[in-house]
């Protein structure tokens, strides 16, 4: 799978060793990870990611059901980053 834009919860997966990496921060540059000397592999799964409305703080779901999830911090509900349309 390729994608034209890196997108915050990508996750990579090397094809060698099964390593898997997850974008945390997105920007607009060109992500191309490399793991055992080998280009990792793009997957369909996003990992979300959430963040707190007060001190910024960022929390990453990588494993389990997101949807019965409701972090907190600074006594306040974190909100999800939602990805673009």
């Amino acid at each position: 799978m390729k994608s034209d834009k890196t997108l915050i919860g990508q996750v990579y997966l090397c094809p060698i060793c099964g390593a898997e990496v997850s974008v945390i921060k997105a920007d607009n540059g060109d992500l191309a990870p490399v793991c055992c000397n080998e280009q990792m592999v793009l997957k369909k799964k996003l990992n979300a990611v959430y963040f707190c409305p007060v001190c910024k703080s960022e929390i990453m779901v990588v494993r389990g059901n997101e949807n019965n999830l409701e972090p907190i911090c600074c006594n306040k509900k974190m909100k999800r980053y939602k990805l673009p349309e």
